[in-house]
């Protein structure tokens, strides 16, 4: 922890390719969370990705974008990040929340 407090928090930032997600995400809503949201405030802690949240009713679009950029979801139930399910594939229908 030390060591991170000791970096400059744009150095972390860089690090974390905050940028790039961001500039991916478009116009699509959403929200910055957990520790992405906590390292933005200056809190130096380690973080290995960009943790983000959106509204049920964006879900679809936001389907759309992770099947386009080849993304994968966090299962809550499975607690494994991994493919859409079969029900929610091709981009039909609703999808769970994002990680």
């Amino acid at each position: 922890m030390a060591e991170l407090a000791a970096r400059p928090l744009a150095d972390l930032i860089d690090d974390l390719g905050l940028d790039r997600v961001i500039e991916r995400l478009g116009d699509l809503p959403h929200l910055l969370t957990e520790s992405t949201a906590a390292l933005l405030q200056g809190a130096p802690l380690p973080v290995d990705g960009v943790e983000i949240a959106l509204r049920w009713r964006d879900s679809g679009r936001f389907t759309a974008w992770l099947e386009a950029a080849y993304g994968q979801r966090w299962n809550a139930r499975w607690e494994e990040f991994g493919g859409l399910p079969p029900r929610l594939a091709g981009g039909a229908g609703r999808a769970g929340s994002a990680g």
